[in-house]
């Protein structure tokens, strides 16, 4: 289920919805329906335009770990997951979750003979961090040499990785990605195309008791006392903030 609607500039807002049509899944300005990908491989979600070497990508999907929902797509030493996206302005904002053993590259075809390859691994010029077995947040900006309205993003590694939260949007685009989890499909966590998000812990009463950034820069603790049925009392808060150093030791925890 897809919702376009374009302002009085001509500038389109694309909604991608879960299966049921309910729950947005994606809102991205800037961006038409075939220029927005985003998949959390959860079970609500299309998951159309993905693969893994070729192969359904459902194949590879596995709850053995997660980066913000239920699943990841699991994918062995050799193989490249598969994105296929429309382009805008000739260029792509790329953003995903990735935990791997070694530096993970990501190559995209823009057609024409026009390819940009990044890898990302601890010390890279990017900044990132991969290839120490934790997980961490891909963000960066692809770019095409010649006109193109097509490209496909393909991401790999030496040894096998784990990705989630996939965000592809067009290059001047700003987009929020929705994660929903348990049978009352509570909002879990919130990725943004061009910033760090949020992940939320709730507790057994389905209140929020940890919001967590998802660049590992800050942890919000939320302690509540609750009547005897069951109801909120009483609510409070405590942020710990963390430098660059502390952050990269919290994505270990």
């Amino acid at each position: 289920h897809v919702l376009c609607k374009t302002d009085d500039r001509g500038i389109p807002e694309s909604t991608l919805y879960d299966r049921s049509g309910r729950y947005p899944v994606a809102v991205t300005g800037g961006a038409a329906p075939r220029e927005v990908l985003y998949c959390g491989f959860e079970p609500y979600e299309a998951g159309d335009r993905i693969s893994v070497s070729g192969e359904p990508a459902g194949q590879y999907l596995t709850e053995e770990t997660a980066f913000s929902g239920t699943r990841c797509l699991k994918i062995p030493a050799g193989k490249k997951a598969l994105f296929q996206v429309g382009v805008r302005e000739n260029g792509l904002r790329v953003r995903f979750s990735v935990k791997a053993d070694s530096p993970v590259d990501v190559m995209v075809d823009f057609g024409r003979g026009s390819t940009e390859k990044k890898q990302f691994c601890r010390g890279s010029d990017s900044g990132e961090l991969c290839g120490d077995g934790a997980w961490h947040t891909i963000r960066d900006l692809f770019h095409s040499r010649t006109e193109t309205d097509a490209a496909l993003v393909m991401i790999s590694s030496e040894s096998e990785i784990w990705l989630d939260a996939v965000y592809i949007t067009p290059v001047l685009s700003s987009g929020e990605a929705s994660v929903y989890t348990g049978p009352r499909m509570l909002q879990s966590a919130l990725h943004r195309s061009e910033a760090p998000g949020t992940r939320t812990y709730f507790d057994k009463y389905d209140v929020p008791a940890v919001t967590a950034g998802d660049d590992g820069t800050f942890l919000e603790f939320t302690n509540t006392l609750y009547h005897s049925d069951g109801n909120p009392h009483e609510q409070y808060a405590v942020c710990l903030l963390y430098t660059s150093d502390a952050a990269d030791d919290l994505t270990r925890v």
